[in-house]
């Protein structure tokens, strides 16, 4: 459903001679405006379901804005002001400006690249412009918002530039130029038009929860094979055992002898017995002395004295 709004010149954002444009059906609308749930403008949210989830806009999520104009024309479709407010009328005082003179305002907005699709002959959109913005968590006081966008047309041909049709700015030049006096009035495209999308429902964003169930199999279970632990042990470590064993060894060896030494019985008494049995063998004849003043004699000393 489309209608003609009278401007208000006092409205910045709106501007004067506009004509609203809610609805992507009227033949009236020469821009078509649509909100999508990610970057490559795939999963578009359809306000006409009946289905309350996707009219759901979770907190930090980043909702991406797409516009478009059909034809094919050399010109460029221009985001230049976009708002979003609880209200379904873009007039309505309660807003949060996104963009203004295609300048981000909040934070969360960020520019997409356009695609000029001028010289395309198979296509059936001349051009869009497209930008991002993250659901604030403050838009939850909102109840609900609404996406209002001020669209308009621009050439980025220098030879196309006539009448009001004027040449398009570069968002992130012009922005940067803009710093020092920003939010100009001075209108970057021509044939505004107002486009509004809504509404949306900012709500928690909800924790997901990963599906573990697994399709039943009709293959036996596999056996588990038997888990092999391998315990390592350093090579430093190993010498300093081999080495402690090594003189614990000696020791208990040298213990072990000591102790045989001192209570083997048979060395204790032959110890006794070595006194006399030194003194047989030295004299040959028990109680006899080879001294030569000694009045006693060996047997073989007698014979070698008879035969002289």
């Amino acid at each position: 459903m489309s209608k003609t709004i009278l401007g208000n010149a006092e409205d910045p954002l709106i501007g004067s001679e506009d004509i609203l444009n809610s609805g992507s059906g009227s033949n009236m609308a020469l821009y078509h405006m649509e909100l999508y749930r990610d970057k490559e403008h795939t999963e578009a949210l359809d306000f006409t379901s009946p289905d309350p989830g996707i009219m759901e806009a979770e907190f930090d999520e980043t909702l991406y804005v797409r516009a478009w104009i059909d034809g094919v024309v050399p010109v460029q479709v221009v985001t230049e002001n976009c708002w979003i407010s609880n209200s379904s009328n873009p007039r309505d005082s309660s807003r949060v400006v996104l963009l203004r003179n295609t300048c981000p305002v909040d934070l969360s907005v960020e520019i997409q690249a356009q695609i000029d699709t001028a010289n395309n002959s198979q296509g059936q959109r001349a051009s869009h412009g497209s930008f991002s913005f993250q659901v604030n968590k403050e838009y939850g006081s909102l109840g609900q918002f609404f996406v209002h966008c001020r669209l308009g047309l621009c050439t980025s041909d220098p030879a196309h530039v006539r009448g009001n049709l004027i040449l398009c700015v570069d968002p992130k030049q012009y922005c940067s130029r803009q710093s020092l006096r920003p939010y100009l009035d001075k209108a970057v495209s021509t044939a505004q038009q107002l486009a509004s999308k809504g509404p949306l429902r900012p709500v928690p964003r909800r924790r997901r929860v990963p599906n573990l169930q697994v399709a039943p199999s009709s293959e036996a279970p596999a056996e588990a094979e038997p888990r092999v632990i391998y315990v390592g042990v350093s090579t430093e470590v190993t010498v300093g055992i081999a080495l402690a064993s090594f003189a614990i060894g000696v020791g208990l060896t040298g213990a072990l002898w000591y102790i045989h030494m001192k209570t083997d019985p048979f060395r204790r008494q032959g110890d006794k017995q070595l006194p006399g049995a030194r003194a047989g063998v030295v004299t040959g004849v028990t109680g006899c002395n080879l001294s030569p003043h000694s009045g006693c004699s060996s047997t073989n000393s007698q014979a070698a004295m008879t035969t002289a």
